[in-house]
């Protein structure tokens, strides 16, 4: 019989008796009379034909036989049926308690109110095993009191940030055909208290529309980093912040033949932990998840933070059991902003997981206890890796790429994340009080750029939650029992001075750690060499000038016996050997293919291309490995610095390849055997005359650009480049073919023969050289062709 009174139909929107009572008199069920009850009742038998409002003498007569049935019955005493026969009914029809103002049913529920009703019906759907529909009705008709969890000063502040698409910081990409959105859960990371939500920008124009913060289900992109990776292997006593890995081309997974882009397609070589999460670095991420598997990382977000969108059906296709989707957050479905939320308080509560809720419990229109609340929680992480996440976040705020949302007088630690094609934008973060996550995109998934508005959401939120409840000046706490010590991030071990000052720069870091983890022993492996500040190769005592010599720390392997990352020259994992010239040029050749399509021509293309696969070349033969963008940071690797040799005949130093000397005006290379001079970049020969290059396969004449030029070399009465001091001009042979006066012109496509300038017809009769001068206009004979330079130099290098 309560279930019946509380879900029957009595018009005018009214499901049960307590909405009728307020509908139509204004008051609880528990204040009604006698009269007022049989009216309602009277309603039950046709509520079109007994509506008081619509038809009041039809209800007044079912009333009227309501009554004399109770009387009948024994229900009522004559005294009692008299006065209620009397009675006379007033009627509110949902105007009651208004004072004038249009009817709160009439304004659309709040995004908190509509995720309370959400979270309502599913815990009565389970605590009364019903379905839900039926749950519904019983939450809207039963007179149930819900205590929520929301803190109006927070909810407050977050419907005036999010009342207007005006408050999105600018910068992202704008669709030509819908604005902007975005949502936002900011929670108590401690008892799981959702103080604040909400489920869309702008006017909410309905009530129970689709909540952006609860319900729709979005990639959550480097987001998933902290969660899925980087914790699980703190956790496990496989990395610690400091442990160094290889962010490169060479770098292979054991699990997967796969690895992914960094964002900006670069890679940054030797990176510690802390830095590649500071710097959202992809390669790692996937690293990380291969030392422990993508399903190990899948069941310690289903198992222990709370998620109940991932998916797991190999069998249909569909898995998030995978690399991309657990390193990169590339998921099915994707997941909601409160799910992230509630996945990052173990950061802040000392590893606890704590499940997010809207309320904390329901009581029946007695103040009878109908459920309770209680949040799931369990020990999701160690405290020790709780600390370390919080710092390396802490750090990702500071120093990376969550700058954005710092704000003054509060520790701030969070996480960026971006899905692919930017198609969604997020911004998790938390402060020594409050844990609140940020989604920012469109509600039809739209590239949005590489902005992040999310995270200026989300400061703009906080920091003014923070200053209205008072909270200021806090830092993170660091567990009493850990102890602070620097070590070096090549070994592990204590660092010395040799650790802080190694040729790349600081190889030291101070964080916590536990007393049974503190290494015992003094790294040994950083030893103090003498470098040239030119080359960074040994200083040379003999060459080099000591305003050169630096003093700087490099590793020497053989006194140190434990895993150090090798650097990128390094792939086959063994020292001291070079890496084979298959390994430079497969990593040279997949850099030049990403750049192919930022040429606009496959002749621009195809000369950088040669010109820098030359020098790599070179630079390879000469135990060079800087082209590749890293410092020789291995003793065995290092060789005496060969910058400063000089030739003791024209004091011209002493190239490091071939056995050349540098012409110290213009950097060319003196062939000293064959007599001839040498633009370095790409080995051709330069014309001691014009000072033009000379093509060594067509004997073309071009300028420093690569363009062809027609020149007229009897017009010069004098050398451009002169040879260094001691060595004679060559001689040259009387036997030599004179140019053939009748010879067309041969220049490019753009330079018509007999005449011209040799580069565009349209130009003025004049061709600026490398030194600036003005040539004179262009005879239609050709140049005397010169020979190209001897194949057999070791500088020069054709191929793969």
């Amino acid at each position: 019989m309560e279930w019946y009174l509380n879900f029957i139909w009595l018009g005018h929107g009214c499901r049960g008796v307590q909405a009728a009572s307020k509908e139509y008199f204004g008051k609880d069920a528990s204040e009604l009379s006698v009269a007022e009850c049989a009216c309602l009742i009277g309603i039950t038998n046709n509520p079109s034909m007994y509506d008081p409002q619509y038809h009041p003498e039809a209800n007044r007569k079912r009333t009227a036989t309501i009554l004399y049935e109770m009387l009948d019955q024994g229900y009522l005493t004559q005294s009692e049926y008299d006065e209620a026969a009397a009675e006379e009914l007033v009627f509110t029809f949902g105007t009651a308690g208004s004072e004038g103002e249009d009817s709160i049913a009439s304004d659309p529920t709040e995004w908190f109110t509509d995720a309370v009703i959400e979270d309502v019906i599913a815990d009565l759907m389970e605590l009364k095993d019903i379905d839900y529909k039926t749950a519904e009705t019983l939450l809207l008709n039963a007179g149930y009191k819900i205590y929520t969890t929301m803190d109006r000063t927070v909810q407050d502040i977050i419907d005036d940030v999010y009342s207007t698409t005006d408050n999105i910081p600018s910068g992202y990409v704008r669709s030509a055909t819908q604005d902007l959105q975005s949502s936002i859960v900011v929670m108590d990371p401690y008892t799981g208290d959702i103080r604040g939500l909400s489920g869309g920008i702008g006017r909410k124009e309905g009530s129970r529309l689709l909540n952006l913060a609860t319900q729709s289900q979005r990639s959550p992109g480097s987001t998933i980093k902290p969660i899925a990776s980087y914790s699980i292997c703190l956790d496990r006593g496989l990395v610690m912040p400091y442990t160094v890995f290889d962010d490169s081309d060479f770098t292979k997974l054991g699990g997967i033949n796969w690895l992914p882009n960094n964002d900006d397609f670069s890679n940054s070589g030797s990176v510690t932990l802390r830095s590649a999460l500071q710097h959202s670095i992809n390669t790692i991420a996937a690293q990380l998840v291969d030392m422990i598997t993508p399903r190990a990382s899948f069941n310690q977000l289903v198992n222990r933070l709370g998620f109940t969108s991932l998916v797991d059906d190999s069998a249909g296709g569909y898995s998030d059991v995978g690399y991309a989707a657990m390193s990169l957050g590339q998921l099915t479905n994707g997941v909601t902003v409160r799910e992230m939320c509630q996945a990052y308080t173990p950061f802040c509560n000392e590893g606890i997981f704590t499940s997010a809720r809207t309320y904390s419990r329901i009581e029946d229109a007695s103040g009878a206890l109908v459920y309770e609340n209680v949040p799931e929680t369990n020990v999701a992480l160690s405290k020790r890796t709780a600390y370390y996440m919080t710092e390396m976040l802490n750090n990702a705020v500071n120093h990376g790429t969550g700058w954005l949302a710092k704000f003054d007088n509060m520790a701030v630690a969070g996480k960026t994340g971006g899905s692919s094609g930017w198609k969604d934008r997020w911004f998790i973060g938390y402060t020594p009080y409050l844990l609140g996550a940020v989604w920012t995109g469109y509600k039809m998934p739209e590239t949005m750029g590489s902005s992040n508005p999310a995270t200026g959401m989300w400061k703009q939120v906080m920091q003014r939650v923070h200053a209205a409840l008072g909270y200021s000046d806090a830092s993170f706490k660091t567990p009493d029992d850990m102890v602070r010590v620097t070590v070096c991030c090549d070994t592990g071990l204590l660092a010395t001075e040799a650790c802080e000052h190694d040729i790349r720069g600081d190889r030291t870091m101070t964080l916590y750690m536990e007393p049974n983890e503190l290494p015992s022993t003094v790294c040994q492996a950083h030893v103090f060499v003498d470098i040239c500040s030119d080359t960074y190769h040994l200083f040379n005592e003999e060459m080099c000038p000591e305003e050169c010599r630096r003093t700087v720390s490099v590793l020497d392997t053989s006194k140190y016996e434990g895993r150090i990352t090798l650097p990128p020259w390094f792939p086959d994992g063994h020292y001291p050997r070079k890496s084979s010239w298959d390994n430079y040029y497969n990593a040279f050749a997949a850099y030049w293919e990403k750049q192919r399509d930022k040429y606009s021509s496959a002749s621009a293309y195809q000369t950088d291309y040669d010109r820098a696969l030359s020098t790599l070349r070179a630079s390879y033969d000469a135990s060079d490995p800087s082209p590749l963008g890293a410092v020789p940071y291995v003793l065995s690797e290092l060789t005496p610095c060969t910058l400063h040799d000089t030739d003791p005949i024209s004091g011209w130093h002493i190239a490091p390849v071939g056995n050349f000397l540098i012409d110290p005006s213009t950097g060319f290379y003196y062939d000293r055997e064959n007599d001839i001079l040498i633009e370095p970049v790409t080995g051709w020969t330069v014309d001691w005359r014009t000072g033009y290059l000379i093509n060594p396969e067509t004997g073309e004449y071009t300028n420093m650009s690569g363009r062809v030029v027609t020149v007229h070399p009897e017009r010069y009465t004098e050398d451009k480049y002169s040879r260094p001091n001691g060595y004679e001009p060559a001689t040259i042979p009387d036997t030599e073919t004179a140019p053939d006066e009748n010879s067309e012109t041969d220049t490019d496509t753009d330079t018509p023969s007999g005449g011209g300038i040799g580069e565009d017809e349209d130009k003025p009769d004049t061709e600026t050289g490398s030194e600036g001068e003005t040539e004179e206009p262009v005879p239609s004979e050709a140049p005397e062709e010169t020979p190209p330079p001897s194949s057999s130099s070791d500088l020069f290098w054709r191929g793969n």
